[in-house]
């Protein structure tokens, strides 16, 4: 037994709802080696209180828990009082502003508030009823209860019942991704007609206009031949659009598999989340029902579908290169990557750089949010810059920067082509050793 006593003072590590009855305060004593768990338990057969060696794994905090993890972690806990036989009280004190934690049990169900100075609402946590108040004495807290006998037959169904909805709500999910993966199918198969439309187009190329919306041409493979009409995007020439097809008859066939794969792995994960519903169904003790391997938070993705991830390593569109002051410097490796470079993996406060007036890497100086890059760093990024480039024999070379937020890519342009506002342009003249340096500082990655 732990008096309560000895609580008061601790800091508050972090807060936590992995179940839905649960409260679990991750807290560490003055002077104490290791945290502890003070579990705060609001379930149906009443309020109580106990500490626990770890916290569990369980739910995703809902909103209300995040609310007050902001004002509970690094608090400390001011005073734990039971200020009627079936009300616990828990003051926490931040900067001399205090928050409290009143959990209450009713025939009416139970009930966590949290609130701030002066009782402004914070977050509330509400149960159903389940049976009869019963009053506690928190003079001293113990273990982990033992749940390994017989349980409470209102702790038992509640339990079942939050299981049952969880897996109830993970179902649903699986059920929709299956609808959308079926219409995936369904549109897939629309491939030879999409086919067909591009060889009708690229036979009558000659026929199609500048700008056109339309054109009618004769159909061969009709028994009689007849008249079609085939819409056009006048935004682009016979020549894209027809490969435009192409691809994207190609996609759909190359889909389909995937597809298909992936429904009957969801279909499958149905099947499961099934199974698990009817061992809750059949479940009588808590021991039980915590016993089974509930997927939480999310729905089931399918071990199949892991599988085949993990096979395929994600290649890295940059080769990354380490600067003055150990400051990351990443070059893309091609037109195709500089863009992943530019666009995705760049934040807007970093510094990118490129050479003028010619073909070269993108190069990204990776900063932190106040976006300034020390003079050593710019020069070494702009040697990477130059010797990734076309001009890289060149003796002297402009380089230009700016940070990522003034570069931009135009819709439609072509791989690597960006704008840049707001350039600086930085004349370079290359020293052989210090490009000799950043090179053998190239961090090498497994890529494939």
């Amino acid at each position: 037994m732990t008096p309560v006593a000895e609580l008061v003072g601790a800091r508050i590590e972090r807060v936590d709802l992995p179940r839905a009855t649960e409260l679990y305060v991750t807290l560490r004593r003055p002077n104490a080696a290791r945290l502890e768990c003070l579990v705060l338990s609001f379930a149906p057969v009443g309020p109580a209180m106990w500490l626990a060696p770890t916290r569990p794994r369980g739910d995703t905090a809902p909103p209300s828990i995040t609310k007050v993890r902001h004002h509970w972690v690094g608090a400390r806990v001011g005073s734990m009082e039971q200020v009627e036989p079936h009300v616990l009280e828990m003051t926490v004190e931040r900067s001399g502003a205090a928050s409290k934690l009143r959990m209450e049990w009713s025939v009416r169900g139970a009930r966590a508030l949290f609130t701030l100075s002066g009782d402004r609402p914070l977050a509330k946590l509400e149960l159903d009823p389940g049976g009869a108040p019963r009053a506690i004495a928190i003079d001293s807290l113990p273990g982990p209860p033992d749940t390994t006998g017989t349980s409470s037959e209102g702790e038992v169904e509640f339990l079942r019942r939050t299981l049952r909805e969880r897996l109830l709500r993970d179902v649903a999910k699986l059920e929709k991704r299956a609808r959308a993966v079926e219409g995936d199918l369904e549109r897939s198969a629309d491939s030879a007609t999409i086919r067909q439309r591009a060889d009708l187009l690229l036979a009558n190329i000659a026929m199609v206009s500048k700008g056109a919306t339309s054109v009618e041409v004769t159909d061969w493979s009709l028994d009689p031949p007849a008249l079609v009409t085939l819409e056009l995007d006048r935004r682009l020439d016979a020549k894209a659009q027809i490969e435009a097809l192409y691809q994207r008859a190609r996609r759909m066939d190359r889909g389909r598999p995937i597809a298909a794969e992936r429904l009957a792995e969801t279909r499958a994960a149905i099947a499961s989340l099934g199974q698990k519903l009817t061992q809750i169904a059949e479940a009588t003790t808590l021991e039980a029902l915590r016993s089974l391997d509930v997927a939480r938070g999310r729905a089931p993705t399918g071990a199949s579908a892991t599988t085949r991830r993990a096979k395929v390593p994600s290649r890295q569109p940059f080769r990354e290169f380490v600067g003055t002051g150990n400051v990351t410097i990443l070059v893309g490796r091609g037109a195709k990557d500089n863009d992943s470079l530019t666009v995705r993996i760049a934040k807007p406060h970093d510094l990118w750089l490129h050479v003028r007036d010619t073909t070269g890497a993108h190069v990204i100086v990776q900063l932190d949010r106040s976006g300034e890059c020390p003079s050593d760093v710019l020069v070494d990024a702009a040697h990477l810059a130059v010797h990734f480039s076309e001009r890289r024999d060149e003796p002297t070379v402009d380089v230009s920067y700016t940070p990522r937020r003034y570069v931009r890519k135009p819709k439609g342009a072509a791989p690597g082509a960006v704008l840049v506002d707001r350039e600086k342009v930085l004349a370079l003249r290359v020293e052989p050793a210090r490009l000799a340096r950043l090179l053998a500082s190239e961090i090498k990655r497994d890529t494939p």
